[in-house]
């Protein structure tokens, strides 16, 4: 059976650390294992060096999801090196609560799968507007990206032209989720020129299919006119 499993999913159980050491033995012998879904495990730092060797003995891993685990502590910045192994083509890391450690880990890790990724879930992790800029020469350079989730963190209407700068390196992609839950109360609409570029962008992603953001950061009557036929907006009030 290990020598067949391409994909091994087992979010929203409860393995935690001691579940993962069990199944370590079994899942490093999955040669052909592709996808790897441990979301909302309840993990913590303890079993970064388990699942550090799970994912570099899985050799052809493209599609892994820890979301909604290790919450808050430093878990990425040990697994950083695992991460970066191999040619990950989706990275899901929701709700990770990452912190600056962290963040300068996920830049590297990025770095390294420039070529690669496609798929980035960054959602409901506290990042801001200068988190985002931090992060933005790495992100900049995953020219594959199609699918951005952004949605949940603490950004303001000030990474709008960082937002926009984005979506002129990444010309494939599809959908782009930035909802804004806890923006801060004194957030302010963007210029009119912000705005307008940011329409723009939107108008060369011919592939995109799905946005998702706040209605103050857009003109809707312009997006409206402007927007590929195949895209679908959705605005958050």
């Amino acid at each position: 059976c290990s020598a067949t499993l391409e994909e091994f999913k087992l979010s929203e159980n409860e393995v935690g650390d001691e579940g993962i050491g069990v199944l370590h033995r079994g899942l490093v012998r999955c040669t052909k294992l592709r996808l790897l879904d441990l979301g909302a495990c309840g993990l913590t730092h303890a079993c970064t060096p388990v699942l550090s060797d799970i994912i570099i003995q899985c050799t052809q891993l493209r599609d892994i999801n820890l979301g909604r685990n290790f919450r808050g502590d430093n878990a990425l910045v040990e697994l950083a090196p695992s991460l970066s192994s191999h040619a990950i083509q989706e990275l899901r890391l929701r709700s990770l609560r990452l912190s600056s450690e962290c963040l300068h880990a996920l830049g590297c890790i990025l770095e390294a799968q420039q070529d690669h990724l496609t798929v980035l879930d960054l959602g409901n992790n506290d990042i801001g507007d200068d988190d985002l800029l931090c992060l933005y020469p790495s992100l900049c350079r995953c020219s594959k990206m199609m699918t951005f989730f952004m949605g949940e963190n603490n950004l303001s209407s000030s990474s709008l032209p960082v937002l926009t700068d984005l979506l002129r390196h990444w010309p494939r992609i599809q959908t782009l989720w930035m909802h804004v839950q806890r923006a801060p109360t004194d957030d302010t609409v963007p210029d009119l020129h912000a705005r307008r570029a940011f329409a723009t962008a939107v108008r060369y992603c011919t592939d995109m299919i799905r946005l998702l953001i706040s209605h103050r950061w857009v003109d809707e009557e312009e997006m409206a006119t402007i927007r590929p036929a195949s895209l679908r907006v959705e605005y958050y009030y």
